[in-house]
Order: C-alpha cells, then sequence, then structure tokens
C-alpha cells in the first residue's frame, strides 16, 4: 500500500512539475514585460510558446530561419520539415545537433508540449535566449486540422 501511495506521489509531483515548466514559458500574456528566470542574477529570457497556427505560418515563409527539433520518446510522428529529433531529457547532451549560435531560434515540440516544454527551459538554462515551444504539441497541431507524417526508420 505504501508503495502505491509514493508512486502516486512522484506522478503528481512530475505532473505538477511540468505545468509549471509550460506555465514559466508563456510570454504571451506578459506583453511589455521583461522575462526572466526566478534566479536574476542569471537573468536568461524564457522561452516563449507558440501556437500551431503560428508554427504553420513559420513553415509557409520561403526561408526558414529556425531549427525545428521534435523532443518526444517515443517517436510517434513528426510535423513536416522538422530539423532534429532529440529526446526532450537529452538534449542537454546534444548540443552538437543545435545551432552554435545561442540567439538562433530553435523550435521545439513534443505530444502535448510537456516534454517540449521541459527541453526549452534546459536549453534557457544554457544559455540559449531564442527558444520557442509549440503549445499542445502534435496533439494541438492535428487538433487544429495539420497532419503528421510517419516515418519508421526514426
Amino acid at each position: 500500500m505504501n508503495h502505491k501511495l509514493i508512486a502516486l506521489t512522484a506522478v503528481i509531483v512530475i505532473l505538477l512539475s511540468g505545468l509549471i515548466l509550460i506555465s514559466m514559458g508563456d510570454n504571451n500574456n506578459r506583453k511589455g514585460q521583461q522575462s526572466v528566470t526566478k534566479d536574476t542574477s542569471i537573468n536568461m529570457n524564457k522561452f516563449k510558446n507558440i501556437s500551431p497556427k503560428e508554427l504553420l505560418d513559420m513553415l509557409s515563409q520561403k526561408e526558414k530561419d529556425y531549427t525545428l527539433i521534435n523532443v518526444h520518446v517515443p517517436y510517434i510522428g513528426e510535423i513536416a520539415n522538422t530539423d532534429e529529433f532529440i529526446a526532450f531529457n537529452e538534449i542537454q547532451d546534444n548540443l552538437d545537433k543545435l545551432p552554435t549560435n545561442k540567439n538562433a531560434k530553435i523550435v521545439l515540440y513534443c505530444q502535448s508540449g510537456g516534454m517540449s516544454a521541459i527541453a526549452a527551459q534546459t536549453l534557457v538554462g544554457l544559455g540559449y535566449t531564442n527558444i520557442e515551444n509549440l503549445s499542445g504539441g502534435m496533439i494541438g497541431w492535428k487538433k487544429d486540422g495539420y497532419t503528421l507524417e510517419y516515418n519508421n526508420t526514426k
């Protein structure tokens, strides 16, 4: 019985941590305010949540000025023109797959937005300043009527 209670408590803590990270990254409701982490000695910008429509508009541009990364594990599909596949919890170990310029725009997504929010916060903590997270992830993408691609070799 105690093991079940401990496991349930751990799951609740993990879920609440993900929700906190997602809400920390939502700059859309804080226009006009400079976003910084709670540790003001670091003074880093937070990541920005974007909508599926905003990502679609970005994907429709002739010149792509960002890196699109699927951080969901396990692989369940992808948005067309994804540049990289990096597990959300291994992003800090794969910096060689990211732009060397820490001001370059990086857009992250996963299934629902939680894993990508964790990866976004990790990148912010590593000094990246132009991180965007697809709000709602692939679920929101499909809900808005956009399609996913499936590659069995991933």
